[in-house]
């Protein structure tokens, strides 16, 4: 018993003199890069709804070269009645926009009878991509984002409490894009969700029969119906933003704002003024980092000194100390940032993979693993925008 005591004293004493990490965030304006750097100032892009026509290539062929120019559909007017003949007779069809007459999109009051419309006006509206020009028509654009939305999905849980029953209705809306350019070949695809949150619940009923009879009867259920009508208008406007957010981040180039996450010390025993002083460095850094790049640089280089003189004081093993791990692993993080901002990628992702290795717990571990991620994006981004100019 009083071994037990005793080493429960000393872990209690360690515990005491630990050094608390917090997480302080520093807001940063930076520029952003596009991912796919295909549009310029010069060009500019309209954002279609492909309500009217979608399939593979191999249903195109299907249909003749008058059919597409009689309906007026959203990629004839965009290429053009020439583009759409020299398009047609190319080997390379496949990468043509999937087109074919297909009916609306459902809204399931019934769960699987009725139909919902799009409101195109809303999409053309509230889609953007920051940076660049929309153009007032389709014909005067250089570029054209063919949204084409999906059935809306939707599923239902059984819920039981007290012996009752009820059930839940959750949906999920989504939507493809096609980016075209003037001569009809498919630039990129992509795929967006808007997730899965809750639509509306039956009432409690005491037996699993009535409710799955009530449950039959569904498509008279005002309430229901309304709750699907409201649920639509909300998914069908996050979807426009998750389109936008998406289209701007591979798109887009722009002045962007990103949260920093820094790491500072709680004193509970050593004073760390050494540490808040390269911190204070670093911070100021991150503010001018756009405005003045040369002070901002002076600023990163002297907290990452500042880090160096610190980082030499841990003694790994030693078991009382004041640079113990977890602040040697702050330090790291800190300088980590520091290197990245000022383009040392190699070095700040060194830094990110050891504090991943040492499991400084879980805050400090996933903040590594982002800034790898944003230190791969970044390069990427770098590089396919070299690629371009050359």
């Amino acid at each position: 018993m009083k071994k037990i005591l005793l080493v429960l004293f000393f872990l209690c004493a360690q515990l005491g003199i630990t050094q608390g990490i917090r997480t302080q965030r520093i807001t940063i304006e930076h520029e952003q890069l596009p991912l796919s750097p295909v549009l310029n100032p010069e060009r500019s892009y309209y954002v279609g709804i492909d309500s009217d026509y979608v399939s593979y290539a191999r249903e195109i062929r299907r249909l003749t070269i008058e059919q597409l120019e009689y309906e007026d559909n959203t990629v004839g007017r965009f290429i053009g009645r020439s583009a759409m003949r020299s398009v047609m007779n190319k080997d390379t069809v496949e990468k043509l926009i999937e087109m074919r007459l297909e009916e609306r999109m459902r809204s399931l009051r019934d769960l699987k009878r009725a139909y919902y419309p799009y409101d195109k006006w809303v999409v053309r509206e509230n889609v953007y991509i920051k940076g660049f020009k929309k153009a007032a028509s389709i014909e005067q654009s250089d570029f054209l984002f063919l949204i084409k939305p999906n059935k809306a999905k939707f599923r239902v849980y059984e819920r039981t409490q007290d012996g009752h029953f009820s059930f839940d209705i959750k949906g999920t809306l989504s939507a493809h894009y096609t980016l075209l350019n003037k001569k009809g070949d498919t630039l990129y695809r992509d795929h967006f969700i808007a997730r899965n949150y809750g639509i509306a619940s039956t009432k409690w009923y005491p037996h699993r029969e009535l409710l799955q009879f009530l449950w039959d009867e569904m498509p008279n259920n005002p309430d229901i119906l309304n709750a699907i009508d409201d649920w639509h208008r909300d998914a069908f406007e996050k979807l426009t933003q998750n389109l936008t957010t998406e289209l701007s981040n591979r798109y887009g180039h722009f002045i962007n704002k990103r949260v920093v996450p820094l790491y500072r010390i709680k004193p509970r025993k050593y004073d760390y003024i050494d540490f808040e002083k390269a911190l204070a460095n670093l911070s100021q850094g991150l503010t001018l980092y756009l405005n003045k790049p040369e002070e901002s640089t002076k600023e990163l280089e002297k907290s990452i000194q500042g880090f160096e003189n610190i980082l030499v004081q841990h003694e790994p093993g030693k078991r009382k100390q004041r640079i113990d791990i977890k602040v040697a692993g702050a330090v790291q993080y800190n300088m980590a940032e520091a290197y990245y901002w000022l383009g040392n990628y190699s070095q700040s992702k060194q830094l990110a993979i050891k504090i991943i290795q040492n499991n400084l717990g879980y805050s400090m571990t996933i903040a590594a693993r982002r800034l790898i991620e944003r230190i791969e994006d970044t390069q990427n981004r770098i590089q396919n925008n070299k690629n371009l100019l050359h």
